[in-house]
């Protein structure tokens, strides 16, 4: 994306991998920093990768972000918990958390009253809430937009609907719906918070709301296929 080009020619700045090895001083570094950059490379995003800087051995490890878990309600859980939050960041490294303050693993209380789905927002600068969800299967009341239920299925929830379109269930397996917080909820949102972060106007929107939930998005997919295909690398030596 044009904008993007023009943020690592400044002359005030330096490419964003640069930026987060450097002040966050994370030692993840041959394949957090190889991910990442491909991640950022394939969605348009800048992704100038310094191996002199990723992959010194005297840096000490980054701290994650501050990860805060609120109890769910009866009925709900977190599918996806702390320690999986913190592997996912770690595997992605340091510009997965750069600037990222606080994890919350919140209440929510709109599943049940609408087709709304609550999955995760970042309140800027630096703060990303994972909603709880309720156990499987979802009941919603209404029909999804397209759009939702492409990444509804993809990520690989079962959709039913009622013969006359008002009643929906989702339903999921337990591993399908940590993975749809992990990457819709998570790393969707991380994506939200890089753009942000690498702008200069941290609470300032800084994109179209479309152009931001579509790089967002992007950022999401490419983590997913980035991460899994690792791991069904690892599986088939």
């Amino acid at each position: 994306m044009e904008p993007y080009e023009r943020l690592a020619r400044t002359k005030h700045t330096r490419p964003p991998e640069i930026i987060a090895a450097d002040r966050v001083r994370a030692p993840r570094a041959s394949r957090s920093s190889h991910s990442m950059a491909r991640v950022l490379k394939e969605i348009g995003m800048p992704a100038e990768f310094d191996a002199a800087v990723f992959g010194q051995s005297e840096l000490s490890e980054g701290k994650l972000p501050r990860i805060k878990a609120q109890r769910p309600r009866k009925g709900y859980h977190h599918p996806a918990t702390p320690s999986d939050i913190k592997e996912m960041l770690t595997y992605f490294g340091e510009l997965s958390y750069y600037g990222v303050r606080e994890i919350q693993l919140a209440q929510s209380d709109h599943h049940g009253s609408s087709q709304k789905l609550s999955i995760a927002k970042l309140i800027v600068p630096g703060k990303i809430i994972l909603y709880e969800q309720p156990q499987s299967p979802w009941l919603l009341a209404g029909a999804l937009c397209g759009e939702e239920t492409e990444i509804l299925e993809t990520a690989g929830a079962v959709m039913e609907s009622s013969a006359d379109g008002l009643r929906g269930r989702i339903l999921w397996s337990p591993v399908n719906l940590r993975n749809f917080m992990l990457f819709e909820g998570l790393m969707h949102e991380v994506g939200h918070h890089i753009i942000q972060q690498f702008k200069g106007k941290r609470t300032v929107q800084v994109l179209r709301l479309k152009d931001h939930e579509l790089l967002a998005h992007h950022f999401a997919r490419r983590c997913r296929l980035e991460y899994l295909s690792f791991f069904t690398e690892d599986e088939a030596k």
